[in-house]
C-alpha cells in the first residue's frame, strides 16, 4: 500500500525523524578504511557474494561483530552454520586481535557485546516470512533497529509452493521490502554464478540471486586477489582452477572486496583485505605481525 502526502507533512511528520536516523547509520563504521571513506551505511540491501571457501560467513561476522561493538543492535540469521560455530569464530577472532592467552579472557570480552547480537540459526527459522515477521516483533518488543545479516540467500524458503528459481525471486522482492518498510541495513550472502568462479566478479556474477542484484542497493563480490592479475586470465581453466584450489589452502588468503553497485553514491574502490583463516579475521592490508597466532583447539 502505497503512502501519499505533501512535502510539508513530511517536512513536519518525518523530516527531523529521518534526518537523525540518517546521520546515526553514516556513523557506522566497517573497519576497513577503504569502506568506511567512501559508503555511509544507511537502510537498504547490501549484497554480497562471493566463491566458497572464500570467507563469506566470516567476513560478515566480523562486521556484525564490529557493529555489536560500537553499541548498535545485530540480528543476525543463520541458515547454514551452527550458533556454536559463529560463536567459535568471534571468540578466535578476538583472541588474536587482543593477544588474550586464554579462551576464558576472550569470552569475557565477548559478554561486553554479545548482548547487542541476536542469533536465530535454521533449527528456528527457515522462511522469509518467519524472517519478516522476525524482524517485526524484534523492532515491537525492543524499540530498536536492527543491522540485519542473513546468511544466505539461496537457503531461504517460503511458505508458498514454487520452484527454486521463483522462490529465490520472491524472497528477493520480499529482502527489498522489508528494508524499505522497516527502513533497516540488510546484509545478505548470495553464491554466484558457477560460470564466474574463475573469471573477475561483475554484475553478471549475480545470476543466482534472483532480481536482488538489479534491487539492492550496494553489491559487493569478495574473489581472490589473483583473478584480477593478468597471466592469470590468460590462463587454460585447468590451471586457473588449480591455482584457486591452491589458494584455498593457504592460512593468509590474499582476497579483495570489489563494489559492482552502489546507488548511494560513486563505485567503492577495490578493498584489499588480507584474511587469516586460522584466526577467522580479516584486515586490510597486510598487517599480520599486529596479531597473534594464538587459535582455540576443538
Amino acid at each position: 500500500m502505497y503512502k501519499t502526502r505533501s512535502k510539508l507533512q513530511y517536512l513536519e511528520e518525518r523530516y527531523s525523524v529521518d534526518k537523525l536516523k540518517r546521520k546515526a547509520s553514516s556513523k557506522l563504521k566497517t573497519g576497513f578504511p577503504t569502506i568506511d571513506q567512501n559508503l555511509n551505511i544507511r537502510h537498504g540491501v547490501y549484497l554480497i557474494g562471493g566463491l566458497p571457501s572464500v570467507g563469506k560467513t566470516s567476513l560478515i561476522l566480523q562486521l556484525a561483530d564490529t557493529f555489536a561493538m560500537a553499541g548498535r543492535e545485530v540480528l543476525f540469521f543463520s541458515l547454514e552454520q551452527e550458533e556454536f560455530d559463529l560463536t567459535h569464530k568471534t571468540i578466535n577472532r578476538l583472541m588474536s586481535q587482543n593477544r588474550f592467552k586464554s579462551e576464558e579472557h576472550a569470552i569475557e570480552a565477548y559478554k561486553e557485546f554479545a548482548g547487542n547480537i541476536t542469533t536465530v540459526t535454521s533449527h528456528s527459522v527457515v522462511t522469509i516470512e518467519e524472517i519478516e515477521t522476525i524482524i517485526k516483533e524484534y523492532m515491537s518488543q525492543t524499540n530498536e533497529t536492527p543491522i540485519v545479516f542473513v546468511d544466505y540467500l539461496q537457503l531461504i524458503r517460503t511458505d508458498n509452493h514454487m520452484g527454486k528459481r521463483d522462490t529465490v525471486m520472491h524472497v528477493s522482492n520480499i529482502l527489498v521490502n522489508i528494508a524499505k518498510q522497516y527502513r533497516v541495513p540488510l546484509f545478505v550472502l548470495s553464491a554466484l554464478n558457477r560460470t564466474n568462479y574463475l573469471m573477475p566478479i561483475d554484475f553478471e556474477a549475480f545470476k543466482e540471486s534472483g532480481s536482488l542484484e538489479y534491487d539492492a542497493d550496494v553489491v559487493f563480490g569478495i574473489q581472490y586477489q589473483l583473478v584480477e592479475d593478468e597471466a592469470f586470465m590468460a590462463m587454460p581453466t585447468d590451471k586457473k582452477r588449480k591455482l584457486i584450489n591452491q589458494e584455498k589452502t593457504n592460512d593468509i588468503r590474499k582476497v579483495e572486496l570489489v563494489c559492482v553497485k552502489n546507488r548511494f553514491g560513486r563505485i567503492v574502490p577495490k578493498c584489499k583485505l588480507d584474511y587469516f583463516t586460522q584466526m577467522d579475521l580479516f584486515v586490510e592490508g597486510h598487517q599480520d605481525a599486529k596479531y597473534s597466532k594464538t587459535t582455540i583447539t576443538l
